[in-house]
């Protein structure tokens, strides 16, 4: 029995799996036919839902997980950047006080 093949403006129509690093939601309208609705018809409920698989919706609870210990990190690290110029800044003052107290050194 001959199998039909379908065929699209670009060419025939592949059956490969999405790459492993694209969410589901950057993959609906190409598995499932499904698009995002316009801001005006997202409350909708006659809207279908995308159906993300398990190890998907894992994959991005952990993609989101990595991005917000990143930022975290981030945020310490100038932190500690600021609380290590406002200490340089204060020995700097200090030093300038110690000196402008001195007596002036005759020549």
């Amino acid at each position: 029995m001959p199998t039909a093949t379908t065929t699209t403006a670009a060419g025939p129509a592949s059956s490969a799996p999405p790459a492993p690093w694209t969410s589901c939601a950057a993959t609906r309208t190409s598995r499932s036919g499904w698009k995002k609705p316009s801001p005006s018809r997202r409350a909708s409920p006659r809207m279908p839902r995308p159906r993300c698989s398990v190890p998907e919706r894992a994959l991005t609870a952990q993609e989101i997980r990595v991005a917000s210990v990143r930022k975290l990190i981030e945020r310490r690290q100038a932190e500690a950047l600021r609380a290590a110029e406002r200490r340089d800044q204060k020995q700097t003052d200090e030093a300038a006080a110690r000196a402008a107290w001195r007596p002036a050194e005759a020549v």
